[in-house]
């Protein structure tokens, strides 16, 4: 008697089992997109301009290419400041970010940080057009691979705030 029991039990919890898996599984396909995701595939895939003027985070994002700072130009062998810098999953799939004047990255304990690539940033600020290209080769330093990329996505990042996280982890 006690044998039917329990294997009665086991094939209660056997299907209660199945069901919270089946729930949950459903849930996470129903659940919203990570917006820091959902956003960048927007800037990347050229459908940015509909974020445009809206605030945005950026949560974890990787820095990529040369970092903001002093670049040597050539012509002048000068330096310049260059405030902007790349964020994005990968170095040939990135948006722009401009550093306004007066902005200085910090880390988790508040204190001024530099930017550099390989790091993971968090980034509050506003979608921005892209500017002409002029402004992109003068105040940003851009190449003209980089000033195409930014006009083929059409929108930068302009950051009101950024706390850089630290390295990126090591896969």
């Amino acid at each position: 008697m006690s044998l039917i029991r329990c294997s009665i039990a086991l094939k209660w919890l056997s299907t209660l089992c199945a069901l919270l898996v089946s729930s949950l599984l459903v849930a996470a396909q129903n659940a919203a997109p990570d917006p820091t995701q959902h956003n960048l595939q927007l800037m990347l895939s050229g459908k940015g301009s509909q974020l445009v003027q809206k605030p945005i985070v950026l949560l974890r994002v990787a820095v990529q290419g040369k970092p903001p700072g002093k670049n040597t130009n050539p012509k002048d062998l000068g330096e310049t400041h260059n405030p902007a810098f790349w964020v994005g999953p990968s170095p040939t799939h990135r948006v722009l970010v401009i550093i306004p004047n007066g902005l200085v990255p910090v880390n988790m304990s508040n204190n001024t940080a530099a930017v550099s690539p390989g790091d993971l940033v968090n980034i509050t600020g506003t979608v921005r057009k892209a500017p002409d290209a002029t402004q992109l080769k003068a105040v940003y330093h851009l190449s003209k691979d980089e000033i195409d990329v930014v006009h083929r996505e059409g929108v930068i990042v302009q950051a009101s705030a950024i706390d850089v996280r630290g390295p990126a982890p090591r896969h």
